[in-house]
């Protein structure tokens, strides 16, 4: 199937991807506590490949899909030796171009437009643009190494904290303080709060936000960036969709379920777009084989379907159909 544009896109890809017959289930959403109607999907772990299988609640109201048993030890799907938020830097090429497309951020020349092309770094890019001015006081929830931290350095951001339970230690750099443990520790006001890809990894999601919400200094805003199961790729996909990235996403929220937990939380969404990538596609169909992300063969199969999936995620984050959202909230 080749991209065509317009609106057989959607319906096209689905019936050549949707073959999906989800159990109807009596438990609960834990987002809108609605009891009737709802699924099940059972989803594999594939970014490692050990294929432990998953129960995911699909809320026929409010749209959310989240993992109803939680794991005891989920330290075990976090390895510090190979977990991608710990291990930022790539081969030292790709770490070279990824540094001077940072540096390049705001630049107009064709160079800069160039590496951001080949080397997008959309978190950055949505940092920038909610935070024009260097002297923002900034706070990243989930921070990993602190890889976009160091990133806005290079911008000539000065205020830069960084949160993250699996930090090794604290520690401190030009312009840069990280801390190891979770929201609840951090002290001080923030012009912006950001959860780059974190929120989905925290179980209570509105006392989270209320946390966020309680550091904001006045005029501040929360920045939060998730995968969305209002997307062509859930839809398409289902179990196999790479963001549903069992157990490790306890909650994939759809534009409706965001909205009703920052409601909770004393936050009111102000703008939401978004941002997917191709990799919601290719990476899905890996899944779909079988292949583990993590598979040394993940690289060529990137290289074979890249090209064919990048005007069909353009094609859905216009029509807010991509698998990744950036919300923007302020206080209610």
């Amino acid at each position: 199937m080749r991209y065509s544009g317009g609106t057989s896109l959607c319906s096209e890809f689905i019936t050549e991807n949707a073959m999906f017959n989800y159990p109807v289930t009596a438990r609960l959403c834990s987002i809108c506590r609605n009891d009737s109607s709802n699924r099940i999907i059972q989803a594999s772990e594939m970014m490692y490949g050990t294929k432990e299988s998953f129960a995911y609640l699909h809320c026929a109201a409010c749209g959310v899909v989240h993992l109803l048993d939680i794991p005891a030890d989920m330290s075990r799907f976090y390895p510090a030796q190979s977990y991608y938020s710990f291990h930022t830097a790539g081969y030292r090429l790709r770490a070279t171009m990824k540094r001077w497309r940072d540096t390049l951020q705001e630049g107009s020349t064709p160079a800069a437009g160039w590496i951001r092309r080949r080397l997008p770094n959309v978190a950055l890019s949505a940092m920038t643009l909610a935070a024009p001015s260097r002297s923002t006081r900034v706070l990243d929830v989930g921070c990993g190494d602190g890889a976009l931290l160091r990133s806005m350095a290079l911008l000539g951001y000065k205020q830069l904290t960084g949160v993250d339970p699996l930090l090794t230690a604290a520690s401190q750099e030009s312009g840069i303080r990280l801390l190891k443990g979770r929201l609840d520790i951090v002290q001080g006001q923030f012009d912006l709060i950001s959860f780059h890809h974190s929120l989905e990894h925290i179980p209570d999601q509105v006392e989270t936000l209320r946390q966020a919400a309680e550091r904001l200094a006045p005029g501040g805003i929360v920045l939060v960036r998730i995968p969305t199961s209002d997307s062509l790729a859930f839809t398409a996909y289902g179990p196999n969709w790479v963001q549903l990235d069992a157990p490790r996403h306890l909650y994939l929220h759809s534009h409706r379920s965001i909205a009703h937990v920052a409601a909770q939380a004393g936050l009111s969404v102000r703008e939401l777009l978004c941002d997917s990538q191709p990799m919601q596609f290719w990476a899905s169909d890996m899944y779909c084989a079988g292949v583990p992300l993590m598979s040394p063969a993940a690289r060529a199969f990137k290289r074979r379907h890249l090209r064919r999936y990048r005007e069909m995620s353009h094609w859905a984050n216009e029509q807010l159909r991509g698998d990744q959202i950036v919300v923007t909230l302020v206080p209610a």
